[in-house]
């Protein structure tokens, strides 16, 4: 009441706070069992009939237990200048021990992988949602409301300290500590070997022409896995953010939704190389036939400064190249136009209105591959659609 009484301009005012600890199980039903699968194994004799034979086909876990997320969060909700503005702020911060996982295991335990719990992460982030009721006339209605997302994730623990009280980095799983679990770890590619790197004869061994040229981080004048590879960004997004505007005339009601995915300076990155990890085949060519205009920029020696490297052969390391998947898209529009009560109560009906509506109509986008939302690059797929739809609402 003293708020309410003595700040004019503030017409609401919640703040809100939970902490508490809830379970996964992160897991389906049986997925720690072992499970025994059949297959044709053996014909007896010619002509005979065949025997199947049984094998497992998952290790079991019988200690794998729930992972476990305990957090804060602090939440404030207000209205403020008459209910011009009004909106949430929440704020949240979360530690997951136990996260169940699928450990790679050697092949010649005769299993893939088995699910584990492992770790402990780290997450925290921020949720806005803004909306601002410009005009509220009698015939004429305007709003717009923005949401802004941030989030971040930090691995605390993988597997724990080893005997020497040091804990290592899951490497072979792509596991960091005090990084993200969608950490992008390669080669960093700064160029392109040319012909007259040939001739100088500075091309190391396992590279053409052609081909990209990569840090040495260590300076040693070799190229391998475990010295020269680094964090080059994050496939997360950095932050997400939506403008809406709802706006109505009389009986005309205008939906306008733009979506947009950023990665700021590393994050939201993703693999847009178009090519296998091999020489690139007339099969390839072929598949990808339909890859955007201008997408080819590849290595010959009439195009030294290309983005891509040769098509017929990689080298020995064959890099990847990345890029960020930022983007402006939109995302939704809708017309809709409600017919007056008089004819619907004319045609016996309670309401009768048509609408049209259109989705992912555009997208502003750096990004070569498909929809870059889905991060996936020239791999044959089926291309993002625009959608498109008009009918009838009869209420009855």
């Amino acid at each position: 009441m003293f708020l309410k009484d003595n700040v004019e301009w503030l017409d609401f005012l919640k703040l809100r706070a939970s902490y508490g600890s809830t379970g996964n199980r992160g897991v389906s039903r049986y997925q720690t069992l072992a499970k025994l699968l059949s297959t044709p194994s053996y014909v007896f004799g010619e002509g005979g009939s065949t025997t199947l034979g049984q094998y497992i086909s998952t290790m079991a876990n019988y200690n794998l237990g729930w992972e476990t997320t305990t957090g804060v969060n602090v939440g404030l909700d207000f209205t403020v200048l008459n209910s011009f503005l009004s909106g949430t702020i929440e704020y949240y911060e979360n530690n997951t021990d136990g996260i169940i996982y699928n450990i790679e295991l050697p092949r010649l335990t005769g299993f893939g992988s088995v699910a584990t719990n492992i770790g402990k992460v780290h997450n925290k982030g921020i949720e806005t949602t803004l909306t601002a009721r410009w005009i509220r006339s009698g015939n004429f209605q305007w709003e717009t409301t923005v949401n802004y997302a941030r989030n971040r994730d930090k691995i605390v623990s993988i597997l724990g300290p080893d005997k020497n009280g040091v804990e290592k980095d899951f490497i072979a799983n792509g596991l960091f500590i005090g990084q993200p679990p969608g950490v992008v770890y390669n080669y960093e590619i700064i160029g392109m070997w040319q012909l007259e790197d040939k001739k100088s004869g500075v091309i190391p061994n396992g590279f053409l022409p052609g081909t990209e040229k990569i840090s040495d981080l260590n300076g040693d004048g070799k190229y391998d896995a475990t010295n020269d590879r680094k964090i080059l960004g994050y496939t997360a997004p950095a932050y997400r953010i939506s403008v809406a505007n709802r706006l109505n005339y009389k009986n005309l009601g205008l939906y306008v939704m733009v979506n947009s995915i950023q990665g700021g300076k590393n994050y939201y990155m993703g693999d847009d190389s178009p090519y296998s990890s091999g020489a690139w085949s007339l099969e390839e060519q072929l598949k990808y036939s339909n890859v955007p205009k201008g997408a080819w920029d590849y290595w010959m020696p009439e195009n030294p400064n290309a983005r891509y490297r040769r098509l017929d052969a990689p080298s020995a390391l064959n890099p990847r190249l990345y890029s960020q998947r930022n983007f402006i898209r939109l995302q939704d529009v809708s017309l809709s136009y409600a017919f007056d009560k008089q004819l619907s109560s004319k045609l016996h009906l309670d309401g009768l209105s048509v609408f049209a509506t259109g989705k992912n109509l555009v997208t502003i986008t750096k990004w070569r591959g498909w929809d870059p939302e889905t991060g996936q690059g020239f791999a044959p797929s089926i291309p993002f659609m625009r959608e498109y739809s008009f009918g009838v609402n009869i209420e009855l």
